[in-house]
C-alpha cells in the first residue's frame, strides 16, 4: 500500500511538471519494496520522454536525472546499511524464481487456467481477470486512447507498458497469481492510465469488463 501511494503520488507531481518533487515519493517507494527500482526507471523514462519534446537531450537529461537520482542514492544508501547490518544485500537476497521472459510460458498457463476453471477456483478467477484485461487493452489500442496516452503521459503509458511485462512475467513463469505481489502497484496504476486514456471502443468494453472484473474480485475475495 505504501509503495502503490508513492508511485501515485510520483504520477501527480509528474502531471504538474514538478518533476524534484517526484522524486521523493520515489525514495520512499524504493526503501519498502526493492522492486520499485523498476518503476521508477519506467516513470524516470517518461520523463526524460517529456523533457525531449520539450527542450531537446539536454531537458531530456535533466528531466531524468531530478526524477530518478535522488530514488537511486536513498536506495543504495540502504541497501549498504542493510548489509552492514545482516550481512548481505537484501535487493539480491532471494533465492527463489520469481519471474522469467515475459510471456513466454503465457499461452500454456492461460489454457491451464481454462481447462480448470470449473475445478480449480483460483484459476477460475485468474482466466477471468486475464481476458478483461487483454479486452481492455485492445480496446485502448484499437480506439487510440494509448497513443493520445502516449502523446499526453508519457511517464503513465511506460508504467502501463512496464506492467503488461512484469504480468506476464511473473504469471507465465510461476503460474501462481500471489507472485503479482511483487509489483501490484503497477495494476493501481495501470487502471488510471486506462480510464485516462480515451477512445470510444475503451468506454464501450469498460462497461461490460468493469462489472464483471468487479464481481469477480468481490466473489474470489
Amino acid at each position: 500500500v505504501v509503495v502503490a501511494a508513492s508511485v501515485c503520488g510520483a504520477l501527480v507531481m509528474l502531471r504538474r511538471r514538478r518533476f524534484v518533487w517526484a522524486s521523493v515519493p520515489l525514495a520512499l517507494a524504493v526503501v519498502t519494496r526493492e522492486q520499485a527500482v523498476l518503476s521508477v526507471a519506467a516513470l524516470a523514462l517518461g520523463a526524460s520522454v517529456v523533457g525531449w519534446r520539450a527542450g531537446g537531450v539536454r531537458r531530456s537529461g535533466k528531466h531524468l536525472v531530478e526524477v530518478a537520482v535522488v530514488p537511486a542514492v536513498v536506495f543504495a544508501a540502504w541497501q549498504l546499511v542493510a548489509a552492514h547490518s545482516v550481512g548481505r544485500w537484501p535487493a539480491l537476497a532471494s533465492t527463489d524464481e520469481h519471474a522469467g521472459v515475459p510471456f513466454a510460458s503465457m499461452p500454456s498457463a492461460v489454457w491451464r487456467w481454462a481447462r480448470q476453471a470449473v475445478g480449480h477456483e483460483w484459476r477460475r478467477f485468474a482466466f477471468v481477470l486475464v481476458v478483461a484485461m487483454l479486452v481492455l487493452v485492445v480496446a485502448a489500442v484499437v480506439s487510440g486512447g494509448a497513443v493520445e496516452l502516449w502523446k499526453e503521459q508519457p511517464a503513465e503509458a511506460l508504467l502501463g507498458v512496464y506492467a503488461f511485462l512484469v504480468f506476464g512475467a511473473f504469471y507465465g513463469r510461476v503460474d501462481d497469481p500471489a507472485y503479482f505481489r511483487q509489483a501490484f502497484e503497477l495494476a493501481i496504476v495501470s487502471w488510471l492510465a486506462l480510464f485516462v486514456a480515451r477512445g470510444r471502443w475503451l468506454v464501450h468494453a469498460a462497461r461490460v469488463v468493469v462489472p464483471v472484473s468487479i464481481v469477480t474480485i468481490a466473489a474470489r475475495a
